[in-house]
């Protein structure tokens, strides 16, 4: 009886790779739709489109919009205003993603940039 239960457990465990492996490149294959990402952070920006994804790969890229280019380090400071590929294209296959962004909140003078607010306009 102790050599049915090991064998039976000796199955599922081989076979449950196997199922779960060819579950993700069929959900890939599907694709999803590109979410808006009006008035999100930069963070919330790529946390959305990471769960939109739904396994197909997106490399992530961001760049100031208005003044001198910066890397974008902390991402919360940082507001979307433009996006590509747009929102409601269906991406099918591997995809570069591309934010337009300003800086919403300056760490060095420790100040939210009034400006911000028509950044996006």
């Amino acid at each position: 009886m102790l050599k049915k239960h090991s064998l039976a457990i000796g199955a599922v465990t081989l076979l449950l790779p196997a199922v779960i492996g060819f579950a993700a490149p069929a959900q890939a294959a599907s694709g999803f739709v590109m979410p808006s990402l009006d008035g999100m952070n930069l963070q919330e920006a790529e946390d959305a489109v990471t769960a939109a994804s739904q396994g197909v790969p997106v490399q992530m890229h961001s760049h100031n919009i208005k003044g001198m280019k910066q890397k974008q380090l902390s991402l919360a400071d940082w507001l979307v205003c433009e996006q590509s590929p747009e929102a409601g294209e269906k991406i099918t296959s591997a995809a570069d993603v591309d934010f337009g962004v300003v800086r919403e909140f300056d760490a060095a003078r420790n100040t939210w940039d009034d400006m911000v607010a028509n950044a996006c306009k």
